[in-house]
């Protein structure tokens, strides 16, 4: 079983991407709510991510609003596929099973449709008021955020695996996080920050 992401909208504004770890994930208003939805009209556990053998389900924990799934309220427990959308009242929590596909969640559709192919060195993106990053970390970074896994950012860059392994730890350091999808996470809040038109 693949992992899942879920892009988190607020009244139809971008907030946060959250990668899926473990079993089971509880969605609701307690601070120690796995995903954190503050809002008086989430309860406070108010629903429930199931990894299962078979795929990803999701299951309402009797909230006082309800949980719906793709404009349906659901009852029970129900299966989650590729794109679907959670709605837990003012937040959508929009389903995906790969980084890249979260990635595309996360910026305008003009954004999400740009090339796949390495930047060009002057349009890199660099991220907004952390210290700079290397040349090297900076075109690791661009491919991380398009969605890229090591080993592909490796075959485009020519590089060896082992150095945007090396490349991908200074980068966590220096952003201040621990796994690709905080990384992209991180981006795609600055890049909201930075476009809030586009968001």
């Amino acid at each position: 079983m693949g992992q899942l992401y879920v892009v988190i909208s607020h009244d139809s504004v971008f907030t946060r991407m959250h990668e899926v770890e473990g079993p089971k994930t509880v969605i609701g208003r307690n601070d120690d709510c796995a995903i954190r939805l503050p809002d008086v009209l989430v309860s406070r556990e108010h629903a429930i991510l199931l990894k299962t053998e078979t795929g990803f389900r999701i299951r309402d924990l009797g909230s006082r609003n309800g949980t719906c799934l793709n404009g349906r309220r659901i009852h029970g427990e129900e299966v989650l596929d590729e794109g679907a959308e959670v709605q837990i009242r003012p937040f959508r929590l929009k389903v995906c099973f790969s980084i890249a596909e979260a990635v595309k969640q996360t910026v305008s559709s003009e954004d999400s449709t740009r090339s796949a192919s390495l930047p060009a060195e002057d349009s890199l993106i660099e991220p907004a008021n952390v210290p700079r990053l290397t040349p090297g970390q900076l075109r690791v970074y661009n491919l991380f955020v398009q969605g890229f896994i090591e080993k592909e950012v490796a075959k485009q860059l020519g590089i060896s695996v082992n150095t945007v392994h090396d490349h991908a730890k200074a980068i966590y350091k220096t952003l201040s996080v621990s796994t690709r999808g905080e990384l992209v996470s991180d981006w795609a809040t600055r890049h909201a920050l930075r476009n809030p038109e586009k968001s």
